[in-house]
């Protein structure tokens, strides 16, 4: 991580991957990908679609119930979800 200055309020600060980080986040992201792919091949493309929406309808909480904190919109349509689906 590294420090970065905020414009206009000298105060304050962002912060950021260093290059390093950079990489690392990439290499853990491909390792993530290829464990996904690996346990979405013991499942039928039909299994893949109910784990996915299962997932999606746990991740939202019960109704009426606040977002979870960092809880991110998932792709129940579209190339996204396609490739989520084949495991990719």
């Amino acid at each position: 991580m590294q420090r970065l200055p905020m414009p206009g309020d000298r105060r304050a600060f962002g912060l950021a991957l260093t290059e390093k980080g950079q990489a690392s986040l990439a290499a853990i992201s491909a390792a993530v990908q290829a464990h996904d792919a690996r346990m979405a091949q013991m499942l039928s493309p039909e299994e893949r679609t109910q784990l996915r929406q299962l997932l999606i309808r746990m991740s939202e909480g019960p109704p009426g119930a606040p977002p979870a904190p960092g809880h991110a919109a998932v792709a129940t349509e579209g190339p996204a979800a396609t490739s989520a689906a084949a495991g990719r």
